[in-house]
C-alpha cells in the first residue's frame, strides 16, 4: 500500500468510497467499478472507517482486520486502492475530516467524489460539518433496495446539494448488506456468491465471523 501522498500523486479524478466494509462484499466491488467507469475516475479509494458515528464500536470488527479485507477486495485492480486515514484516526469517523484531508493531498484542481448509497444520500445534508463536505467534494450516489431512488432523493435535496450530486445508474438497486454476509458466515452458509475468494481467504485466516476453530462439545 502506498503512502498517503503517493496514493494521490498524479491523480485528478478521485472517488472516495467509505464504509465499514465488515466485510466487503462482491456488491461493494461491483459498485466501485461501475462508479469509476461512469465518472471516468483515475483512482478509487476504499476507506474503511474506525467506527461509524451511528454504530457501537464494540459490535464492529477491528479496523485493522477490515483494512486487510478491503485490501484483499481491491488486490490487483488497476486504479483501486485502500486509504487508511479513517482506520488510523481514533474515535468516530467523520466524513468532513476525510474529505478535507483528501483535498489537501489531491490539490485544489483535482475532482473528488464521495461515493455513497441512497440511504446515506438521504441524510447527508445533516452530517457533521455538512457545508464543508458540500464545498469540498461532489457526491456520487447509487440506488439501494428499501430506499427512495437516488433521482427522487436528489429532487428533494437543498439546491446546493442537488448541484453537486451525480447519480450512478445501476441495472437494479445495489444490495451490499454486510449483515446478511456475516449471518451466512456465522451459520456456515455458502458465501461464494457474496464474497470474493481473496476476501474469504482473509476471513478464514483471521478466524472472523465465526470461521475460527470450533470448540469440541463435551458429552
Amino acid at each position: 500500500m502506498s503512502t498517503p501522498a503517493g496514493l494521490f500523486a498524479n491523480k485528478s479524478r478521485i472517488l472516495l468510497f467509505g464504509g465499514s466494509f465488515d466485510p466487503p462484499t462482491r456488491a461493494h466491488s461491483v459498485i466501485a467499478t461501475l462508479a469509476a467507469a461512469t465518472l471516468g475516475s483515475d483512482l478509487t479509494l476504499w476507506i474503511p472507517n474506525q467506527v461509524s458515528p451511528w454504530k457501537d464500536q464494540a459490535l464492529v470488527t477491528p479496523a485493522a482486520a477490515r483494512v486487510a479485507l478491503a485490501e484483499a477486495a481491491t488486490m490487483g485492480i488497476d486504479d483501486m486502492d485502500v486509504w487508511t486515514v479513517e482506520a488510523e484516526r481514533p474515535g468516530p469517523s467523520f466524513t468532513f475530516e476525510t474529505v478535507l484531508e483528501a483535498r489537501r493531498l489531491a490539490g485544489p484542481d483535482a475532482k473528488l467524489w464521495f461515493l455513497c448509497g441512497a440511504d446515506v444520500l438521504a441524510g447527508i445534508a445533516s452530517f457533521r460539518e455538512a457545508d464543508v463536505i458540500c464545498q469540498t467534494v461532489r457526491i456520487a450516489a447509487f440506488d439501494r433496495p428499501g430506499f427512495d431512488s437516488v433521482a427522487d432523493i436528489i429532487s428533494q435535496l437543498p439546491p446546493q446539494w442537488r448541484d453537486i450530486t451525480d447519480a450512478i445508474p445501476t441495472p437494479e438497486p445495489v444490495d451490499m448488506s454486510s449483515t446478511a454476509v456475516r449471518d451466512a458466515l456465522l451459520s456456515g452458509g455458502d458465501v461464494s456468491d457474496l464474497l470474493l475468494p481473496a476476501v474469504v481467504e482473509q476471513i478464514v485466516a483471521r478466524g472472523l465471523y465465526g470461521t475460527g476453530p470450533k470448540e469440541q462439545k463435551v458429552v
